[in-house]
């Protein structure tokens, strides 16, 4: 075995040990003593029943059986790909709005900036960890401890943590730690492992003889309990895993993984990984601000196939704020002095690289909005790569720039000759609204105008034709060149060249809704569609697979299935046959 030697400690990691002090009358003392704490009512609980729910929709969100008050439907086949320590790190789940939320709860950064003394943090690109309990096709997973710290590393230098959003009892699946260990890592690695075979990865596992060196020192399993909204954080030096429920259990875990750190520990060649990573809307390790690893956003079948499933970016975009943008390293990467990452001034319909200092921002009744040229780099737009018009971030609060940033882009992206109003300048909500109803107007929507009109109404229209797209985008890539149509909801999917924009789809949608309630019928009604297309998705992939389980049509020499949304045979070609 190797013996005791000295280490070098990087700047960092002292500056962090000189800042840790012997007591602080909170929970960063459990931190500190044991390794690892829980800190109550981090997020209020109805936030943390309403991520959870969200969590929740997301993965019943892939269109099939899958229903979590039954367990019958609780098989792999029904669930998207998930990890053999039941996370989910692909379809883009990392950057799902819910995710954002949960991290940039003001309880949760509030812990992290007590516990780092700074309000300029980074946050990892996490997992969701959503395990249903005693399920009949796969067996319970074992105990696996481990360290999330290389034997290289030494001091405090990563603090993870747990959103916890599911009720976490004795017989609940879910943290389990080593209360002590933390203290004992050190000397445990000099002198019961062989130094030349120490790895630089941030992952260590025990055996069960290692193991029991730990607890001749006291340090034992202690299973972590906790409630909805609780966060719990733990020493990455200490041994933990995530249990599996007893036998017992009825609760299905629901957590978020978050771990922060501050900024300033990051080097610009790490900040750059963690940018081209949050572009790509893919995930990382615990780690915030080192060993950024690149984790691969597609989901793998088990034959080693892409999953059919698979999404190129998240099912709800997260809202680009300047918190999220910064807790991602984004902002930072793009400006090195802090300022908006995209600060492109628009004046008499022209882009130019001109911000004002006094953050104005217009638009003359004769000139149209530019259609180019496109960039590939503006980090952060919900319609990235598309336009370079858009307006000074200076001029607009953080919630009315991303609305106008959308509204501009969709436009650049179909190519649109719009004639925006005069802006206002007395404010920017009127601002957003003026341009949101030249857009409106312009597709011959006025009665959308009326009945969405106001911030969050805008907000709306950009999320619901977003959501438009991604399906489309979804149908092109996993299944053969199919779009949506705008008789979709009786049975919409077509082969042929005749392919509806997705603003047409917007506009049939709307038909017959009641103007009062337009906004949540038609959230309803785009619920539906994208089942449908998750359905027809799953419908096609099978085809693909098994084409045993389709109709041989004779007459046409093709392969044909039911689709019951259109009461109807669907032949490979996209040919129709009624029932």
């Amino acid at each position: 075995m190797a013996t005791a030697t000295a280490q070098t400690i990087t700047d960092n990691e002292s500056r962090v040990l000189k800042n840790i002090q012997a007591t602080y009358g909170d929970w960063r003392d459990d931190l500190i003593r044991h390794g690892y704490a829980v800190i109550k009512n981090a997020i209020p609980a109805e936030r943390a029943a309403s991520l959870r729910a969200r969590a929740h929709a997301w993965l019943t969100s892939f269109g099939t059986p899958l229903d979590l008050s039954d367990r019958s439907t609780w098989t792999s086949a029904n669930l998207p790909v998930q990890s053999k320590i039941n996370t989910f790190n692909a379809y883009c789940v990392p950057h799902e709005r819910f995710m954002w939320d949960a991290r940039t709860e003001p309880g949760v950064l509030a812990a992290f900036e007590t516990l780092w003394g700074t309000r300029d943090l980074l946050v990892s690109f996490d997992a969701l960890n959503v395990t249903l309990p005693n399920r009949a096709d796969r067996p319970a997973k074992g105990a696996w401890p481990h360290v999330d710290q290389s034997p290289f590393r030494r001091g405090l230098c990563c603090v993870q943590g747990v959103i916890n959003l599911s009720p976490s009892g004795p017989e609940d699946g879910g943290l389990v730690v080593f209360p002590g260990s933390h203290a004992l890592l050190h000397d445990f690695f000099d002198t019961q492992t062989d130094r030349a075979a120490w790895q630089r990865r941030d992952l260590y596992m025990f055996t069960e003889p290692e193991l029991e060196w730990f607890a001749a020192r006291g340090a034992v399993p202690h299973k972590v309990c906790a409630e909805p909204g609780d966060l719990l954080v733990w020493d990455s030096r200490t041994v933990h895993w995530g249990a599996e429920p007893s036998a017992r259990s009825r609760e299905v875990r629901t957590v978020v993984y978050a771990s922060y750190a501050p900024a300033a520990w990051a080097s610009e060649q790490q900040l750059a990984e963690k940018a081209k990573i949050f572009k790509r809307w893919a995930g990382t390790t615990h780690w915030p601000h080192d060993n950024i690893v690149f984790r691969d956003g597609r989901a793998k079948l088990e034959d080693g196939s892409d999953d059919p499933r698979n999404r190129s970016e998240p099912r709800e975009m997260p809202v680009l704020s300047d918190q999220v943008l910064k807790l991602a390293g984004a902002r930072r990467l793009h400006s090195a002095n802090s300022q908006p990452y995209s600060n492109l001034h628009v004046v008499g319909g022209v882009a130019a690289d001109k911000p004002s200092p006094h953050g104005e921002a217009s638009a003359d009744t004769h000139s149209r909005i530019p259609k180019g040229p496109y960039r590939l780099d503006k980090l952060g737009s919900r319609f990235e790569g598309f336009s370079a018009a858009t307006l000074s971030r200076s001029f607009c609060d953080d919630h009315s720039s991303q609305t106008t940033f959308a509204l501009f882009d969709m436009a650049l992206e179909r190519k649109a000759d719009i004639r925006p109003p005069i802006a206002s300048k007395r404010d920017s909500e009127s601002f957003g609204l003026s341009l949101g109803a030249a857009k409106l107007a312009t597709a011959n929507e006025a009665l959308r105008a009326g009945m969405l009109i106001g911030s969050k109404g805008l907000e709306q229209y950009v999320d619901y034709v977003h959501r438009i797209r991604a399906l489309n985008k979804r149908l092109a890539e996993y299944c053969s060149g199919w779009r949506l149509t705008t008789d979709f909801p009786h049975f919409g999917c077509t082969k042929t060249t005749a392919v509806a924009e997705s603003d047409g789809i917007f506009e049939h949608l709307f038909d017959h809704l009641n103007p009062p309630n337009a906004a949540e019928e038609l959230g309803d009604r785009l619920k539906e569609l994208e089942c449908a297309v998750g359905q027809f998705c799953a419908q096609y992939a099978q085809f693909k697979q098994e084409q045993s389980t389709w109709h041989w049509d004779e007459s046409r020499q093709t392969y044909c299935s039911w689709f019951p949304q259109g009461n109807c045979w669907i032949c490979e070609d996209g040919t129709k046959i009624p029932a």
